[in-house]
């Protein structure tokens, strides 16, 4: 049987990692404290090999476990998040941190992205498949694209002021 490659879910994959790589450009710009790591070999519960989020951080006097998404759409298809996902981020919250959903919506050149607390989250209403802009706007942080230049880097790179993100918390 012939190996099909699929270049959609390929492509999907890297604009997925790409969104990952501005985020987490965007955490080493803060210009303050902040401990992160991506936690690709942590796992997050015992016996299992589910990811807890894409970036765990310590920032602020807080945990803040965050799990990126992005989509090529004017809204956001419930089905591009995982149970486990929202689950650990509920965890997060449960405990006293901070779990939070970044979303980046991609249409037309045009990007648009929002930091959700888990809090806000919700259940999946039965009738919905996907979430809509006009949601983010009203329940999400939208964060403003930034460019920027890190130390040691010689070009300017794209990301996101994730400095807003202490307003969901008051830190």
């Amino acid at each position: 049987m012939a190996c099909v490659f699929d270049k959609s879910k390929s492509r999907a994959r890297s604009t997925g990692k790409r969104f990952e790589t501005e985020i987490a450009n965007s955490i080493r710009y803060l210009d303050e404290p902040c401990l992160m790591c991506r936690p690709d070999d942590i796992v997050g519960e015992r016996f299992t090999n589910k990811k807890p989020g894409d970036f765990i951080m310590l920032w602020r006097g807080m945990g803040w476990l965050l799990e990126c998404k992005t989509t090529a759409s004017v809204s956001f298809p419930y089905g591009n998040i995982r149970q486990h996902q929202i689950d650990f981020l509920y965890k997060a919250h449960n405990s006293g941190n901070a779990g939070i959903l970044i979303i980046a919506l991609r249409k037309n050149r045009k990007t648009r992205c929002w930091a959700i607390p888990i809090k806000k989250w919700g259940k999946k209403p039965d009738d919905r498949k996907s979430i809509p802009v006009e949601w983010f706007e009203e329940h999400g942080l939208e964060l403003e694209r930034i460019k920027f230049k890190l130390p040691g880097r010689k070009n300017e790179c794209y990301g996101w002021d994730i400095a807003a993100m202490g307003e969901l918390y008051g830190v």
